[in-house]
């Protein structure tokens, strides 16, 4: 009767070939993975926004979305601003938050958004004093990036053009 098996040298052979495809396509993956962190973070701020406009018009009050300890990557929170100073009081509601993004990415805002969004009744953008509030984010991981622009109007777009600049 003859015996049936795998050798050592067939097996230890096997091995080395499916190791040299394994870091073969170690790096092509990790960019896919870095593009997914980069496109789930995008969609999950620009839903938020929409979100918070959405929620100021229908319920005809200021709603406002700050980013979590003055960095957006940390998370936000979105609130209902009664007493209208941009800042969450224990009486306001919270609406939605958002935990910490990936360690690995880095969401950056020019000036005119800085560290939180206040959405009036009407859906516009505007600063507790009033001043006019748009502006755009970035979102960068490993060297691309992609952009949030939010108009006069309050509503987000994302940019498909990629920024080099990262």
């Amino acid at each position: 009767m003859r015996e049936q098996g795998h050798t050592l040298i067939g097996l230890l052979l096997t091995l080395a070939i499916a190791s040299t495809l394994v870091l073969i396509a170690h790096p092509s993956f990790s960019g896919v993975l870095e593009r997914v962190h980069r496109q789930a973070s995008v969609d999950a701020l620009y839903e938020a926004l929409w979100f918070a406009r959405s929620s100021a018009v229908t319920r005809q009050e200021t709603v406002v979305m700050a980013a979590r300890t003055d960095q957006w990557q940390a998370g936000w929170e979105i609130f209902l601003d009664s007493n209208g100073d941009g800042h969450r009081q224990r009486d306001e509601r919270l609406l939605r938050e958002k935990n910490a993004l990936p360690a690995s990415l880095a969401i950056t805002t020019n000036q005119g958004i800085g560290s939180a969004v206040y959405y009036r009744p009407d859906g516009h953008a505007r600063k507790p004093g009033g001043a006019l509030q748009m502006g755009r984010f970035e979102i960068c991981v490993a060297g691309r990036a992609q952009t949030i622009i939010l108009n006069a109007f309050g509503r987000p777009r994302v940019d498909p053009v990629e920024p080099a600049d990262c």
